[in-house]
């Protein structure tokens, strides 16, 4: 599932790479020994939404929002 959905964001930065004009070799073969249960799109829960909001509520209450942060 979430094979799928890094498909599809490689896809899109390969696009807007060579769209810029940027040569760039495309890896997409690279997906195509994965199961194909593992290439569904992900669909999140009612309860994954939820919790997204609330992480994001807490996040700018905490004045994090504009901040930058490095690992």
């Amino acid at each position: 599932m979430i094979f799928y959905r890094l498909k599809s964001k490689y896809n899109e930065i390969h696009q807007e790479c060579l769209k810029r004009g940027l040569k760039v070799r495309y890896y997409g073969a690279a997906w195509n020994n994965v199961p194909p249960e593992l290439m569904k799109d992900y669909q999140p829960t009612m309860e994954a939404k939820e919790l997204r909001n609330w992480e994001i509520m807490m996040f700018k209450r905490e004045g994090l929002a504009n901040k930058t942060f490095s690992i």
